[in-house]
């Protein structure tokens, strides 16, 4: 659940009632707007948890340094014109 239902509900009760009704206080903090942001939890926590994960990854790639594969060196070599 994002942020489209919530704003839906907005949308309409700016439209039934003004938008002076859809900002206010009490209807921000509804029992069904409060219920809306409940919703958003679950796929935030994942999305996240994604976040750290890529942000693992990358550190991981600027961090660990390995030996160039020798293969690859003779490749690149090879391609050059020069050899071993």
């Amino acid at each position: 659940m994002s942020l489209v239902p919530a704003g839906i509900y907005q949308a309409w009760a700016s439209l039934s009632e003004g938008v002076w009704f859809a900002r206010s206080p009490e209807f921000v903090h509804s029992a069904w707007m409060e219920t809306f942001v409940w919703l958003r939890v679950p796929g935030d926590i994942v999305f996240a948890v994604g976040t750290l994960f890529l942000a693992l990854f990358a550190v991981r790639l600027l961090i660990i340094r390995r030996d160039p594969d020798p293969v690859a060196i003779g490749c690149a070599d090879a391609l050059a014109g020069k050899t071993m």
